[in-house]
């Protein structure tokens, strides 16, 4: 389950909002919208982004487990491939490795319900913003699931 709730969303670590995941991801909007933007991200010594390796110390969706970025040393280009819009009750797919940014407008509120398989032992990797450390130690948000019901 992801939830994105309306407001101005608190950022942990680095605003840098373009990843892969090292599994398939399929997910159903359960309520609101989101846009799914998907990337070509090449490989260049002169690359306006550093790419960043996600390490995990546990359970990565676990609100407790700290998360950390390692800058690899590579400089990418990030440009946009698609960008697909969906409301309520739509469905969308993110293949494994694929670059993508989930954007939800502070304005809204959005929850989808993800189904991730297939993982492979791959590296998640991050698109990166420069002017950060080598290595930045991030944790997700947690909510109150009395928030997230009301919210429904």
């Amino acid at each position: 389950m992801h939830f994105w709730p309306k407001g101005p969303r608190i950022v942990t670590g680095m605003p840098a909002f373009i990843h892969t995941h090292n599994c398939h991801v399929e997910s159903r909007i359960l309520k609101g919208q989101m846009t799914n933007i998907l990337y070509d991200v090449t490989a260049d010594s002169s690359g306006y982004h550093p790419l960043y390796e996600v390490e995990y110390s546990g359970d990565r969706y676990a609100a407790a487990t700290s998360n950390n970025l390692r800058k690899t040393g590579i400089r990418a280009h990030a440009a946009v491939k698609r960008r697909n819009t969906y409301k309520c009750g739509d469905t969308y797919n993110v293949e494994r490795n694929a670059y993508h940014e989930a954007f939800v407008s502070d304005h809204d509120s959005t929850s989808t319900l993800v189904c991730m398989h297939g993982r492979s032992t791959d590296s998640v990797m991050v698109v990166g913003l420069d002017g950060y450390p080598q290595n930045i130690l991030f944790t997700r948000a947690e909510y109150l699931v009395r928030d997230f019901l009301d919210w429904l």
